[in-house]
């Protein structure tokens, strides 16, 4: 794990959003981890966008998290990000590299 940022709303934390990297592989993971409304389908997402390349998200009504999201990004730049139960994250291009 690189990077991760709590997903909060009215107070409360909804979830995480993490953002994972392998070396061995040179690729990057984003999984979005519900905290409310564990084991019932709600809204969730997770999405990475290496610099110069289409976005990648997946979205949909989830028991537990979104994702994960998986794209090669060694030497490049990254924006990743999630959203649960109102509350989102999202970055601007970082841990390049």
């Amino acid at each position: 794990m690189i990077d991760s940022a709590a997903l909060t709303a009215g107070g409360t934390r909804r979830g995480r959003v993490y953002l994972l990297y392998n070396a061995g592989n040179g690729y990057n993971c984003v999984v979005t981890l519900k905290d409310t409304d564990v084991g019932r389908a709600t809204t969730v997402s997770a999405y990475l966008e290496v610099q110069g390349k289409a976005r990648s998200i997946d979205s949909g009504a989830f028991e537990y998290y979104a994702g994960p999201v998986r794209a090669s990004a060694a030497g490049a730049c990254v924006k990743w990000g999630g959203a649960v139960a109102g509350a989102s994250y999202g970055s601007p291009f970082e841990h390049c590299g």
